[in-house]
């Protein structure tokens, strides 16, 4: 996939706030957008996985941390069937680990009312609105949108109370930004007072370029409070 510029463009501690505006950027994506969204995140307790099993049956579990066997040295995968195991034979694999691709506009409503406290993403591909001034068009393998809940860094390593998303653009040869004019820095303005959907989706139209955004969060598991 290569490697995007992340911008930060909303955090919140509401996850259906933070939620909403991602899904209003990605309309904003071209024809070229994926048909498909990206879903991972870390399951601390029974429940959030039993949760996400109903959400995801077919998708695969796996430790959040990896695990070694002592005397081979050997990796060790999770081998329990989630929709079945009960509380005390899921509690010694916990936290795990989950990742499924879906199709768009399918379960996502679902995942994110099934996340609990680990941290998760939702990431989806696409281009962006060619910009008449850039002398590229957008690159599908590169913009995108992404909303991180419970961390605030793209690369997922960060636990956090709030919630954010990103607009990730190709990072590759952006070209000099014009001079400003009276009435494109009075737009700019305009969109730092708009409402914060309209904010995001000013910046996210012309300005950003930069490239791929398939970061998942590593599977280390949010350190104890």
């Amino acid at each position: 996939m290569g490697n995007s510029r992340a911008y930060p463009v909303l955090r919140s501690t509401a996850k259906t706030v933070a939620y909403r505006q991602a899904r209003l950027l990605a309309d904003l994506l071209t024809a070229r957008r994926e048909d498909r969204v990206h879903l991972t995140a870390d399951l601390e307790t029974a429940e959030d996985v039993r949760r996400m099993a109903g959400v995801l049956p077919g998708a695969r579990f796996e430790h959040a941390e990896t695990r070694t066997d002592p005397a081979t040295g050997a990796y060790l995968s999770f081998a329990l069937h989630v929709a079945t195991a009960d509380e005390a034979a899921l509690r010694p694999g916990l936290p795990l680990h989950v990742w499924a691709s879906v199709p768009w506009g399918t379960v996502e409503d679902r995942f994110v009312a099934a996340l609990g406290r680990g941290r998760a993403g939702i990431g989806r591909h696409g281009a962006w609105p060619d910009d008449p001034d850039a002398d590229r068009p957008g690159l599908a393998g590169y913009d995108g949108v992404q909303i991180l809940f419970h961390c605030d860094d793209a690369d997922g390593e960060r636990w956090s109370g709030r919630h954010t998303v990103f607009v990730h653009t190709t990072k590759w040869g952006d070209p000099p930004a014009p001079p400003r004019s009276p009435r494109t820095s009075a737009a700019r303005c305009s969109a730092r007072r708009a409402p914060d959907g309209e904010a995001a989706r000013s910046r996210a139209r012309p300005a950003l370029r930069a490239g791929a955004y398939d970061r998942r969060p590593d599977r280390s598991v949010r350190p104890a409070p």
